[in-house]
């Protein structure tokens, strides 16, 4: 099922099961708030500069050093069941493909919680979920794609977890075939 919100002046659709959606349009940033139009986790804008050319209206500006959007630990954006599916997406457009510019970030390295880890880097797209201790990573997808600079590419990260545990990568709405640099490790 999708449902309908308003979103950059225009109407846009997701599932009724999103979890949290920012468009980083002006419409859809109070402030410092970046509003999340599912409703659940509004974030704070820590440097970003707000209101520059988006592949879909505006978007922010990311020095790649720095800035970033800050959400609140809430129950809804915990990964910590193994079995778990999810999906990540953005629309990303860098100044430097072959550095490493994290796109979402969830968990705290050396703490019990699993994280989570999503990022463009060296050309390609990385998708990583540790088991906590953050030396071991559950499942890893690192897909060298030939990405280029001042490019717009939407990129999606899923997260399919339990036994048969599996990642896959999407650029712009085509899946990227399997490589050998793939970890995925059973979960017990």
């Amino acid at each position: 099922a999708w449902v309908k919100g308003s979103a950059g002046g225009g109407t846009t659709e997701m599932r009724d099961d999103t979890i949290s959606y920012y468009t980083h349009d002006d419409d859809d940033t109070d402030g410092s708030t970046s509003v999340d139009i599912a409703g659940q986790n509004n974030g704070t804008i820590q440097g970003a500069t707000t209101g520059v050319s988006g592949k879909i209206d505006e978007a922010y500006g990311f020095d790649g050093t720095d800035d970033y959007v800050n959400l609140t630990d809430t129950s809804n954006l915990s990964f910590a069941n193994y079995g778990d599916t999810f999906t990540i997406s953005a629309w990303i457009n860098s100044n430097n493909v072959s550095g490493a510019n994290t796109i979402f970030t969830k968990g705290n390295p050396g703490n019990s919680e699993r994280e989570v880890y999503f990022a463009q880097q060296n050309g390609g797209v990385d998708l990583r979920v540790y088991d906590g201790s953050y030396s071991n990573s559950v499942a890893a997808k690192d897909r060298s794609f030939g990405l280029q600079d001042n490019t717009w590419y939407h990129i999606v990260g899923r997260y399919r977890g339990g036994n048969g545990t599996t990642i896959d990568i999407f650029i712009n709405g085509v899946q990227e075939e399997d490589e050998t640099n793939d970890k995925t490790d059973s979960i017990n």
